[in-house]
């Protein structure tokens, strides 16, 4: 009577909450490929949305009444080891399945052929009986045989796909990296050959200057050595006449004294006065050496960006990673004349401020592409302060800038240790930024990159830059933003095609980390924005996946909001305004040339 009981209440058991909407009703279906059951108005849902329409949905409650009957039927032939163990090697020896039977650990008697969907742990009947009263239940053969299909073609996709295309891809890698390499040797040697020419120049036009000044040297040295010969004559006939007077003027009563002197007087008429020569003046008129000059007869590097590599493919839906229950619905779109959007800042329900460093150019634009005003600035990042002025920090700058309602820009602080690369304003009056000390990946032991909290005084409150084992936590830091429970969220790029996303508490304490291999679904990720909506979730802009993420508050996946299937390409960055719309800076084709604005709104 006890057996026949519990199998009456397995038979009737019924799950009474559906897992999605959580309403307290009969609940007869499941999704096999979200793994959870589910009513009928969210089984109808599932069939309306494009991203779920796909999944496969049974019935539970046939399930249930079938296995219930197994039961009975097992339990009718025999309740002893003997008769259980025959029935476990008849399923055993079906053509279905092939694996060995398994014995409950707490009845070492009776096997394992039930799984708790509501547990996720395998179960014996007299577990089924005690431990799973009113559990969802099913035949632990069919479990392992859907998840058999599973794992077997989890592998065929590394087998045929994912690792063929890696090794294609570090192919690719190492033969860029060669051809990299490749450049820059040839560029050193260029640059080298450019010195050599250009000092050999320099010494011939320094040599024939030297010989001007030589030639110049020797002829006036010439005129005067004549002109001091000259003198030593004229010295000479002076003193000699000098002589001749005073003897004359010692024989006054001389007879001939007065021959003598008309004598002197006339060798005296007679000297040629040498004047001092005249030699040419010589002056070095040296150019000023200024930077301009020399990099225009030195030379300097062009550096532009080929054609970026193809990204990496991405990774096959192996688990169902549409997200049920997402209703999202595009309100807006339009292009700009920006090679891409770096930041976005919505000013109102109907405006947003757009910029890119790339361009010394910052807009106000309309819903709809109307450009209401223009200012000059190759911008970083900005937000709105409480008091609705909009805040900036713009490339290769040190400073602070606002602008005002009047549309003015104005400096609030210039003092800056490092540059910034993003920025958020707390409604206390608190700004915390990004900051590096230069703009690229590379990390040496005297690199710098920090979160740094400033209140409206411009005193710092927080500094985040090092781990407990003094170890760098950034890479660079590009962009912050905060949640509604005074979280820090950063995006760090790691690399070329890799950023992550990290948030820490108030205090600058790490929370997780999200975009890793082993927190994604993704071989890689590769996050260029965040941005937290009304309810503290997080939205990530992923670039090179052509995706939106969508996280919980502690950093769970909650699925993708957009992919490429939606029409987004290279998402770069995301922003909510107030009225909780979703401004992302993407493009519309692989191929266009410059970015696009798309507004959408999300129901999750």
């Amino acid at each position: 009577m006890a057996t026949s009981g519990g199998i009456k209440k397995l038979k009737s058991a019924t799950v009474k909450q559906c897992s999605i909407c959580e309403a307290k009703t009969d609940v007869k279906w499941r999704c096999t490929n979200c793994d959870k059951i589910i009513c009928q108005n969210c089984k109808n849902l599932h069939k309306k949305v494009r991203a779920t329409s796909h999944h496969k949905i049974v019935s539970i409650v046939k399930k249930v009444r079938k296995e219930s009957n197994n039961e009975e039927n097992a339990s009718e032939v025999g309740s002893n080891d003997t008769n259980d163990q025959g029935s476990s090697n008849g399923r055993s020896s079906s053509p279905k399945s092939t694996r060995p039977v398994v014995m409950c650990l707490k009845h070492q008697d009776c096997a394992l052929k039930w799984y708790c969907s509501s547990c996720e742990n395998p179960a014996c009947k007299e577990c089924a009986k005690s431990e799973h009263k009113s559990h969802v239940m099913a035949d632990l053969s069919v479990y392992l045989d859907r998840r058999q299909k599973k794992w077997d073609r989890f592998v065929k996709i590394l087998e045929d796909k994912e690792l063929p295309e890696t090794l294609e891809r570090m192919k690719r890698i190492k033969k860029a990296k060669m051809d990299f390499d490749s450049n820059i040797i040839a560029v050193k040697r260029e640059v080298w050959m450019r010195y050599d020419e250009f000092m050999l120049k320099l010494g011939n036009e320094r040599q024939r200057i030297l010989s001007d000044l030589d030639e110049i040297q020797q002829r006036e040295e010439k005129t005067f050595a004549n002109a001091l010969q000259k003198m030593e004559q004229e010295i000479l006939i002076l003193e000699s006449s000098l002589d001749s007077t005073k003897e004359m003027i010692e024989s006054l009563n001389s007879q001939n004294i007065k021959q003598n002197f008309d004598e002197v007087c006339e060798k005296v008429k007679k000297v040629k006065k040498t004047r001092c020569p005249n030699p040419e003046k010589v002056k070095f008129n040296a150019h000023e050496v200024t930077e301009k000059i020399v990099t225009h007869l030195y030379g300097k590097l062009e550096r532009h960006l080929g054609d970026p590599p193809p990204p990496p493919p991405s990774s096959d839906d192996l688990s169902g990673l549409s997200t049920p229950g997402v209703d999202v619905s595009l309100l807006s779109s339009f292009p700009t004349d920006l090679p891409f959007i770096r930041t976005i800042c919505p000013a109102s329900t109907d405006d947003a401020w757009v910029g890119c460093w790339q361009q010394d150019k910052m807009f106000l634009s309309t819903y709809d592409g109307n450009t209401k005003q223009t200012i000059t600035a190759k911008v970083m990042d900005m937000c709105l302060m409480s008091n609705g002025d909009l805040l900036v920090v713009c490339y290769l700058s040190y400073n602070l800038k606002s602008i005002g309602k009047n549309g003015k820009m104005k400096e609030l602080k210039s003092d800056l240790p490092l540059y910034p690369t993003g920025v958020v304003a707390m409604k206390n009056g608190d700004i915390i930024l990004s900051m590096v000390d230069r703009y690229d990946l590379k990390m040496d032991e005297n690199s710098m990159r920090r979160l740094m909290k400033l209140d409206k005084d411009g005193n710092t409150l927080l500094i985040i830059e090092n781990d407990l084992d003094g170890k760098a936590i950034f890479t660079y830091p590009a962009k912050v933003t905060v949640n509604i429970n005074g979280d820090i969220c950063a995006i760090d790029e790691t690399g070329e095609y890799s950023g992550r996303l990290l948030v820490f508490d108030s205090t600058g304490d790490l929370k997780f980390v999200y975009g890793e291999q082993d927190s994604t679904f993704e071989e890689t990720c590769d996050l260029s924005c965040c941005a937290c909506d009304s309810e503290g979730r997080i939205v990530a802009s992923d670039w090179l996946h052509h995706k939106i993420h969508i996280l919980t508050a502690d950093g769970s996946f909650i699925g993708y909001l957009l992919t490429e299937d939606d029409g987004i390409h290279f998402p770069f960055c995301v922003s909510f305004g107030s009225d909780g719309v979703l401004w992302i800076g993407c493009k519309l084709s692989r191929e266009a040339p410059k970015g696009d604005i798309v507004r959408v709104k999300y129901k999750c």
